[in-house]
C-alpha cells in the first residue's frame, strides 16, 4: 500500500474573529413514535475563546424558505448541549433525500460575530441482527472497493474526476 503526502484535494481558508464556533454536531431523537414527524434537534457547539455574553440564534431552513427560528435556545447539558422541538418534518429517504439547512450564528451582546451552516436530514439508522435499517425499513446494502489513485495524477485527481467515479 503506497499512502502519497502532502494536500491532495481542494483546500478552504476562511479568517474568524477570535471568539468563534469551532465546531458544531447535530443529531436528532424522536419524541414519539407515534408522530415521526415531530423530533427534538440536538445541536453541540464548540466555541473557541468564550466571552461573557454570548448567545445563540438558531435557524433552520427547509429549501429557503425559513420554518423556525430560537433566540436563546434552551440549554440542555455540557454534553448535548442545545435542544430544538422540530414539528412537521419530513424524513430523508433513498427516494426522497429530504435535506434541511440550519443556520447558527453566534452573538455577543446582541452583535453577530460568526455564523455558520450545515445541511443535514432527519433519519434514523441502525445496524441490527435483522439488517440495516433507514427510518425502521430495512435496507439491502451493496458495496464496492474503490481505489483513489489516477494514472499521471496519483492522488491529486480533482473533484470532477472523484464525482464521475461515484457516479459509475
Amino acid at each position: 500500500y503506497l499512502p502519497y503526502s502532502g494536500i491532495y484535494r481542494e483546500v478552504y481558508l476562511s479568517q474568524k474573529p477570535l471568539t468563534n464556533i469551532k465546531s458544531v454536531k447535530l443529531f436528532t431523537e424522536d419524541i414519539n413514535v407515534a408522530k415521526p414527524e415531530d423530533v427534538l434537534l440536538y445541536l453541540q457547539i464548540e466555541t473557541n475563546n468564550p466571552v461573557e455574553g454570548l448567545n445563540y440564534k438558531i435557524e433552520i431552513f427547509d429549501q429557503n424558505k425559513l420554518i423556525q427560528t430560537e433566540d436563546n435556545p434552551e440549554f440542555f447539558d455540557e454534553k448535548n448541549g442545545y435542544v430544538i422541538e422540530v414539528n412537521n418534518i419530513e424524513r430523508w429517504t433513498l427516494e426522497n433525500p429530504k435535506l434541511y439547512l440550519v443556520k447558527i450564528s453566534m452573538l455577543i451582546n446582541g452583535e453577530v460575530v460568526d455564523a455558520i451552516q450545515e445541511k443535514f436530514g432527519f433519519r434514523t439508522v441502525m445496524f441490527t441482527n435483522n439488517g440495516f435499517l433507514i427510518n425502521n425499513q430495512k435496507i439491502k446494502l451493496m458495496g464496492l472497493n474503490r481505489h483513489q489513485s489516477y494514472p499521471y495524477v496519483g492522488y491529486a485527481a480533482p473533484k470532477s474526476m472523484q464525482e464521475m467515479d461515484a457516479d459509475i
